[in-house]
């Protein structure tokens, strides 16, 4: 895969950084607001700067997934839109001061307290402007008047009334030029005004021109009794919506942008905006909503006639059990980025696994462990260091090497809370901030190791449990010890989620345990119970049995091998299920 293109612009040199300039990252989103924002910020404040230019679809990757560009670094600036949580814990276990200014609705369930606009975090400040523009709060810091303020305000920021007409105006226009050059333009107007080639007014008359085009193929239907446009557009701009509301006479329009497979609905109120997003919007992947405006993806190859009449039916068109169905078994090598490591490739996104002991208080009919070291030596546990001062040294050494590449981290084993290493692996894990440490466990020794847990900045606890129902969790688990009851399990959650730490739980579905779709809405009843709120569902392995060893845990895969798709239209059709995410193989529901 090729790299993703991202325009970088350094004013880093040998003496600034000789002068003792703090070394500055930072992340504009390519929208005039943010970008004159970063011209500001870079004029009025006396740090050493490098810029990495993005936009909202991809501001999320270019943090989590470039390390080598944020290793320097101990403070980073955030400006734009789109942020969501797991880039602030991202940044904040990489030890990172955080400043990030912009209007993301992906954080008000994690962080709530975005609207008091407090400082939420220790070493970072977090400003959610709901009302306002990056430029305008900026300016207003560094006492800057100037009419291109309110510019820019006027024609980039949502939610502004028409002269003409009681609609939002317009959300966003680059100008035609490319983030660099636009903030180069903008850095040198500040220095010393002068007539900026970027006329704001001009380029919406261009722009409301060229619409008429677009416009003249809408489609006009009436969705629940609203008058409503659809139109097959690019990435949504508000201007041409704005303009179908008013041209069309319509009180919605929806912009279908068939390329990425999303689309945004604008309305001429806040009322209708939320009840076309409950009833039309919300089944829809990467959903959400604003004041006058919603949107979501759709996920699967269906032509705009087709999107128009799902939509307008009420109809799912995400169409995951067809696509699953077809890519069950498809893996391409060139779907994924690979590094060059030595001369192997190494995959970008790769996990290293931890096995800390082979030893487990449970002896599950499922357990793949047993299953893959019995099989003719495929995976031979050997030399096994006994020693744990040993041992220890050579995980911090080998986890030393590994964390340039910056891999997420599998703890497991055996039961990895029962063995003696565990509370010193997890300082060291601590001590490397990796960007996703994930931990599965049974729930044993939980309450014993919840507060080292959280210190160490573990990501994910993962909880293995085929039922809802403690009786068939017996059964099928074959635990051979003393376990943690419900009530030492739910203490411990409510604990982890409360400090950061992601729980979830595993759930092997067979016909023993969990097979059926009413089995599945008890068992998330029973997850939501614990405060738990993600859960995955994983079908039982499926191997050459011919090759394998452990003829009882086979036999036992394949008697109660219950397949996800032989349920999967079901769960679509049940309107208690929304899907919210999306890959070529798995999918995210929300009930």
């Amino acid at each position: 895969m090729k790299e993703k293109r991202r325009e970088v612009l350094t004013t880093e040199n040998y003496s600034l950084i000789r002068a003792g300039k703090p070394l500055v990252l930072m992340y504009v989103v390519h929208e005039p607001d943010s970008i004159f924002a970063a011209a500001l910020i870079a004029k009025f404040t006396d740090y050493a700067f490098r810029i990495v230019f993005t936009n909202r679809h991809d501001i999320n990757y270019d943090i989590t997934s470039h390390a080598e560009i944020l290793e320097p670094y101990k403070k980073v600036f955030i400006i734009g839109p789109a942020l969501n949580e797991y880039s602030i814990k991202y940044l904040e276990r990489a030890r990172k001061e955080i400043v990030y200014m912009g209007s993301t609705n992906k954080l008000k369930d994690f962080m709530p307290e975005l609207y008091t606009e407090k400082e939420v975090r220790r070493d970072s400040s977090v400003f959610y402007l709901e009302n306002d523009s990056v430029t305008s709060r900026v300016a207003a810091y560094f006492s800057y008047n100037d009419s291109i303020v309110s510019h820019i305000y006027q024609y980039t920021t949502k939610y502004i009334k028409d002269e003409l007409s009681d609609v939002i105006v317009f959300e966003y226009l680059n100008f035609g030029y490319s983030s660099s050059t636009l903030f180069e333009m903008f850095l040198e107007y500040i220095k010393k005004p002068f007539q900026l080639g970027v006329s704001f007014a001009d380029d919406i008359k261009r722009a409301v021109i060229c619409n008429k085009t677009v416009l003249a193929k809408a489609v006009v239907r009436k969705v629940g009794g609203t008058n409503t446009a659809f139109i097959r557009g690019g990435c949504p701009c508000t201007l041409i919506l704005n303009q179908a509301l008013r041209e069309l006479s319509c009180e919605a329009a929806v912009n279908v942008c068939m390329h990425r497979q999303h689309f945004t609905l604008i309305t001429s109120s806040k009322k209708t905006c939320s009840s076309m997003f409950e009833e039309y919007v919300s089944r829809f992947i990467y959903n959400g909503c604003g004041s006058y405006s919603c949107g979501a993806c759709f996920g699967a190859d269906y032509t705009f006639e087709e999107f128009i009449s799902a939509f307008s039916e009420c109809k799912n068109i995400n169409g995951f059990s067809k696509e699953r169905l077809l890519n069950y078994d498809v893996f391409d090598p060139a779907d994924y980025e690979w590094l060059p490591f030595e001369k192997y490739s190494l995959y970008k996104n790769f996990n290293f696994t931890i096995f800390l002991d082979d030893y487990c208080n449970a002896d599950c009919k499922f357990c793949i462990e047993q299953i893959k070291t019995e099989n003719n030596g495929r995976i031979n546990k050997v030399g096994k260091i006994e020693d744990k001062e040993i041992y220890l040294r050579r995980l911090d050494y080998i986890l030393g090497k590994i964390r340039p590449f910056n891999p997420s981290i599998s703890v497991t084993g055996g039961e990895p809370l029962l063995s003696p290493y565990f509370r010193e692996a997890l300082r060291i894990l601590g001590k490397y901030s990796f960007r996703k440490v994930v931990i599965t466990t049974n729930g044993i020794n939980i309450d014993k190791y919840t507060d080292d847990i959280i210190q160490a900045g573990i990501s994910h606890v993962n909880f293995s449990r085929p039922s809802y129902d403690t009786n068939v969790c017996q059964q099928i688990m074959r635990f051979r010890e003393q376990h943690s009851s419900i009530d030492i399990l739910r203490e411990a959650i409510i604990k982890l989620e409360a400090n950061g730490v992601r729980t979830r739980f595993n759930c092997i579905i067979s016909y023993e345990g969990i097979s059926r779709l009413s089995e599945i809405k008890k068992y998330l009843t029973f997850i939501h119970s614990m405060g738990c709120k993600n859960v995955v569902f994983r079908e039982l392995m499926s191997f050459n049995e011919q090759n394998y060893k452990n003829e009882e845990k086979m036999a036992y895969a394949v008697k109660n091998r219950v397949r996800m798709n032989d349920i999967w239209a079901e769960i679509e059709a049940d309107c208690e299920f929304i899907p919210f995410s999306t890959t070529s193989k798995f999918t995210s529901f929300a009930i």
